[in-house]
């Protein structure tokens, strides 16, 4: 699902023209141990089977591990047979469907659901499987039934489950919104997640609003994508409102911080990351951003004190690598060569390439200080 906690990075930091593109991933030694430990499940489950080969359950189980394995031919024949042994079963439907939507196969995919819906009308998963398909096919009037039923049905697991990104706050205005609102307000938010017709997003949202007025977390969201169409006044206005009717929504703060930043409104910008970091210390996107505010202003000693935080906030923040980037410009601009390295190495391990032009210059600095192998380079980005 398109994520609101994420979406509203403004772009990294810009200094003496170094730009970091980063491709995070696990270890390989990490990689190795799962490997062996899904093996040994399918083996483990292989058996299970072949003593109980009239037994469902094994089957579905067996065919999960192998689909988690990466096997999706394996795991699909296992769920067909399980299918066989019960047609009742709900989840070996819902889960064949998965499986054939990892292999593209959108026609097999949508029957398996709906029969599974059939079987089950408060299978919860397979309204939200059925609904990933429907906007793959990019169907959103489909989609707006089945997201209506579906709050209609349970609405606190579908929220639970459709909109598992967010806040607990953005969350609970899902839930306290009028049905009919928060259904659009849905089919707005995954139509973002699809990068599909923006404006039939932005339609949905104003409708949401429209039906019920005091739903912030739907301002919340206009607000991000008119920020993104750079309609600055509608979207600082949406924000303001979003503040206004809940000032607990720290990806509310963000935006009107970047809104403030991008019009020139430095100590506005700043109040606003601070609030969303005040409602919520583990924020790491409100001192990312705050510290490529403090960057830009030439205030490296802040930059680096809100970048140390954003690392300690939150170890799995998608823009990691990026703040050890930054980290370590704010420390070549204030000569300190050694930490500059230490977060050069640090990118290195997290996967991610550092701006040639940069480099150079760090090395020609402090050659001294280098202990790693030349880092990879990436090409100078497009002016």
């Amino acid at each position: 699902m398109w994520k609101i906690t994420s979406s509203l990075l403004a772009a990294f930091l810009v200094l003496t023209g170094i730009l970091l593109l980063a491709v995070l991933s696990l270890p390989s030694s990490s990689r190795a141990q799962q490997t062996l430990s899904r093996q040994a499940e399918v083996e483990r489950l292989k058996q299970e089977v072949a003593r109980n080969p009239n037994k469902a359950k094994a089957r579905i189980e067996l065919a999960n591990a192998l689909d988690d394995a990466g096997d999706t031919d394996a795991a699909i024949f296992q769920y067909l047979a399980a299918i066989r042994i019960d047609p009742s079963d709900a989840s070996a439907r819902r889960n064949i469907g998965v499986a054939y939507l990892r292999k593209g196969d959108i026609k097999a995919a949508e029957p398996a659901f709906r029969e599974a819906i059939r079987l089950a009308p408060d299978y919860t998963k397979a309204r939200v499987s059925l609904i990933e398909v429907l906007a793959r096919k990019q169907d959103w009037d489909a989609s707006l039934t089945e997201i209506t039923q579906a709050l209609r049905m349970n609405r606190v697991e579908f929220v639970t489950v459709q909109l598992e990104s967010l806040f607990p706050a953005e969350r609970d205005g899902f839930l306290q919104a009028k049905l009919e609102a928060a259904a659009h307000a849905c089919l707005g938010n995954l139509i973002l997640d699809q990068h599909a017709d923006v404006d039939r997003a932005t339609k949905e949202l104003r409708k949401a609003v429209e039906i019920d007025p005091q739903f912030a977390v739907a301002f919340q969201i206009l607000a991000y994508v008119y920020e993104t169409r750079n309609k600055r006044e509608d979207a600082l206005s949406a924000a303001q409102t979003a503040l206004r009717l809940n000032p607990n929504l720290p990806n509310a703060h963000l935006t009107a911080g970047i809104i403030y930043k991008e019009i020139g409104r430095t100590e506005d910008a700043i109040r606003e990351y601070q609030a969303s970091i005040q409602i919520l210390p583990s924020f790491a996107k409100g001192y990312f951003n705050l510290g490529n505010l403090y960057a830009d202003l030439k205030q490296q000693p802040q930059a680096i004190d809100a970048y140390q935080k954003a690392l300690s906030a939150d170890s799995k923040f998608d823009a990691i690598a990026r703040v050890h980037n930054n980290l370590a410009v704010c420390y070549y601009v204030t000569g300190q060569y050694a930490l500059a390295w230490q977060h050069v190495h640090d990118v290195q391990r997290l996967g991610g390439n550092v701006n040639p032009g940069f480099l150079a210059a760090l090395r020609k600095a402090a050659p001294g200080e280098n202990s790693m192998p030349p880092a990879r380079v990436a090409p100078l980005p497009p002016r």
